[in-house]
């Protein structure tokens, strides 16, 4: 575990195990391709869709939503796990929002509630900057600073 000092917080960190990340994308069963009518000489058999077909794009719209909702999650999960506790203005450790906390009502107008209060916390106000949710993100996922730089390197050359 770690401490990370942020814009408005300093928050401890642990790095996401990646099978943890792993199951959240292996519990998700993408849906049968679709399959179609088509006329033939001897008759009319069924084939799966293709490309070009509206049942394939309509297919590839929910597969694209499907891996959308995988990616959050998992995005979720990683913020939620990784954040393990963060300082208040008066230098204790919490792991829970203040009990009068609440969400911004403009917030989950626009779909921004996750339903999980404590995550709603972290993403909106421990880590309201943007350099914040983008630091922690990298210290949960393990990546570290001189191995973004040592990748940036290669392309130098």
């Amino acid at each position: 575990m770690r401490e990370l000092s942020l814009s408005r917080y300093v928050v401890r960190v642990r790095q996401v195990p990646a099978y943890a990340l792993t199951l959240i994308a292996g519990n998700t069963r993408l849906p049968e391709p679709p399959t179609v009518e088509v006329k033939t000489v001897a008759g009319t058999e069924t084939v799966r869709a293709r490309p070009g077909m509206p049942e394939y794009d309509e297919y590839q719209s929910q597969v694209a939503a499907m891996m959308e909702t995988v990616a959050r999650r998992q995005t979720w999960f990683a913020i939620s796990y990784g954040v393990y506790q963060w300082k208040t203005k008066d230098g204790e450790w919490q792991s829970e929002p203040p009990p009068d906390w609440e969400l911004d009502p403009m917030i989950a107008t626009i779909g921004g509630d996750t339903g999980d209060r404590r995550l709603n916390f972290i993403l909106y106000e421990v880590l309201a900057d943007p350099g914040d949710l983008t630091a922690v993100s990298q210290a949960v996922s393990g990546i570290r600073e001189e191995d973004i730089e040592a990748a940036e390197a290669l392309f130098r050359r």
